[in-house]
């Protein structure tokens, strides 16, 4: 009996050792250090936040713009504190997204409202005193059509993504005219675009959830690649 446990035994460990140098070692992604810095729940008159749903940064101000659901703009500074709330006592009745052109004025997407039934933009002065109201209209032939997020280039371009529809309308920042429409495709067919932000070198990127990628152009337009695939289970 102990002849067979041992020759049975030494069996085992040959085959746990087979099975270790023919499958291949298991590599887990590292994932940066990730470390709690602060948490922001209140406005500057000490009332909560919302279900918080958009947060632009100004990088020249050094100022944060969170947009909560009762879509007001509570402004922080670079310590987290609470300084200004832009809603509907300065006008604004309604914020989808934001952001600010070379000058400093202050571009907030804005939904149908009362006085208003069409989705427009409100442009403020850097002490948030109102400008003009910039109207937004779906493009020709867009079904459906609902504008999402607005972004500024370096040169001051204005661009304006809307779900369902596939492609980054350039407007005027006067007239709200469309000037030009940037429609990555992918698979054969123009790809549906959701968001869209740039950076400090001039590059504009266009986010497209339903092929899971990330189209990078330049300023003149001037496709320059894509990155991103889609993952094996849910969340990737």
């Amino acid at each position: 009996m102990g002849i067979w446990l041992r020759y049975y035994g030494v069996a085992l460990l040959l085959l746990i050792a087979a099975w270790w140098f023919v499958m291949p070692p298991v590599v887990h992604a590292q994932s940066p250090d990730v470390h709690f810095q602060s948490l922001f729940r209140y406005d500057e008159e000490n009332k909560t936040l919302s279900m918080p749903f958009y947060l632009y940064v100004d990088r020249g101000k050094d100022e944060l713009y969170v947009i909560d659901s009762r879509q007001r703009i509570v402004v922080y500074n670079s310590d987290l504190f609470p300084i200004f709330t832009i809603d509907r006592r300065i006008g604004i009745d309604g914020a989808l997204s934001v952001d600010i052109d070379s000058q400093g004025n202050l571009y907030i997407l804005q939904p149908p409202r009362t006085k208003d039934p069409n989705f427009s933009i409100a442009v403020l002065d850097p002490a948030y005193r109102f400008i003009r109201r910039i109207p937004v209209n779906a493009p020709e032939g867009a079904q459906g059509f609902v504008p999402g997020h607005i972004a500024f280039d370096s040169r001051d371009t204005l661009y304006l993504s809307g779900s369902r529809y596939p492609g980054v309308l350039i407007l005027d920042r006067t007239t709200g005219e469309i000037l030009k429409i940037i429609s990555p495709e992918e698979e054969g067919q123009k790809a549906p675009i959701q968001n869209v932000t740039t950076d400090r070198k001039g590059r504009v990127f266009l986010l497209s959830t339903w092929f899971s990628k990330i189209y990078v152009y330049d300023e003149d337009g001037k496709f320059l690649y894509k990155f991103g695939q889609k993952g094996g289970v849910m969340g990737k």
